[in-house]
């Protein structure tokens, strides 16, 4: 609560006391002004980061989706290092030489 005593041993004019009491108000209104700001940036931070966790989740969604629906063909890795010792050694592997080559 605001004190309308300024000091015990000073006496101020009426109109001394009407502007310290006037600055004071002032002072009040922008605190809680500041106050609600805070408040409102406290709840947008809040949302826009509820907001990012929800996107970051559905792209880790999307990801795994597409790599499970597009991980069919397996068979083509064995051939490409198959094609890969051929053009590098210029020979084809033995048959025994890897386990996964037939």
């Amino acid at each position: 609560m605001f004190c309308r005593v300024i000091m015990f041993v000073v006496s101020k004019s009426t109109k001394e006391a009407k502007k310290l009491r006037l600055v004071k108000r002032r002072e009040q209104k922008l605190k809680e002004m500041r106050r609600k700001q805070q408040e409102e940036n406290v709840a947008r931070k809040k949302r826009d980061k509820e907001e990012h966790k929800a996107r970051s989740l559905a792209g880790m969604r999307r990801e795994l989706e597409e790599e499970s629906n597009g991980d069919d063909d397996d068979d083509d890795d064995d051939d490409d290092d198959v094609k890969w010792f051929k053009k590098e050694v210029g020979a084809d592997p033995d048959p025994g030489e890897w386990a996964w080559s037939g």
